[in-house]
């Protein structure tokens, strides 16, 4: 059975290429043995799948269902030969360990397998550029930081109190001649242009652009 490592929908991730094949298998297991499944997926699946040549990532969805806990498994593959080291030669066979077995309610007895496709299909042509940190800008890295580790840890108000605390002593202890923060954009074509960009670019031109990330040092 496809591995994954989190139980709030978000798994072990490492990047993306169109290309690659995507494997969903879903199951319900019962209700009393969920938090067991998610261990087996964690303490086992998930390790035994790093060591199959061309498997990228894995990813976990649950909800309640009917008579238990529905799982939606979802593996990342560079090909379908690497899944094929993984399910053997019927590559659409589901994998299912006895001992995962006996937690199921029902399972599918067949993975489905989807072509990945880019949603940008030239992210690369896109223009990247680095400036120092303006108006509103730590306070987005505030925001982004939140967000994210409550999507992808569960952790909440206390650690996004946490990163604004450290945000907020950065800016008024700044010191330009020893620290540095760096805020990444990309051209976003068609994007609204944020105030704060329209006064930075001296010719005013069009063209969207977006924050995509931060450094500080």
């Amino acid at each position: 059975m496809p591995g994954a490592a989190d139980a709030r929908g978000v798994g072990h991730s490492r990047r993306y290429d169109a290309g690659m094949i995507a494997r969903h298998w879903r199951g319900v297991v019962r209700r009393e043995q969920a938090d067991e499944y998610v261990l087996h997926l964690r303490a086992r699946t998930l390790p035994e799948l790093e060591r199959i040549p061309g498997f990228v990532d894995a990813s976990i969805q649950r909800r309640a269902a009917d008579g238990g806990v529905e799982f939606l498994v979802v593996t990342r593959w560079e090909s379908r030969a690497a899944i094929e080291r993984f399910a053997g030669a019927d590559a659409e066979a589901a994998v299912v360990p006895d001992g995962v077995r006996r937690m199921l309610v029902e399972g599918d007895d067949r993975a489905r397998h989807y072509e990945m496709l880019a949603a940008d299909p030239e992210p690369s042509t896109r223009a990247y550029a680095l400036r120092a940190h303006g108006a509103g800008d730590i306070g987005w890295v505030v925001q982004r930081h939140a967000e994210l580790y409550e999507r992808e840890y569960g952790w909440g108000p206390p650690f996004e109190a946490l990163v604004a605390e450290i945000a907020a002593r950065f800016l008024r202890e700044f010191d330009p001649a020893r620290e540095r923060c760096w805020i990444a954009e990309r051209d976003e074509p068609g994007a609204q242009r944020e105030p704060a960009d329209a006064q930075r670019d001296e010719l005013g031109a069009a063209r969207g652009r977006r924050r995509v990330g931060s450094v500080f040092l």
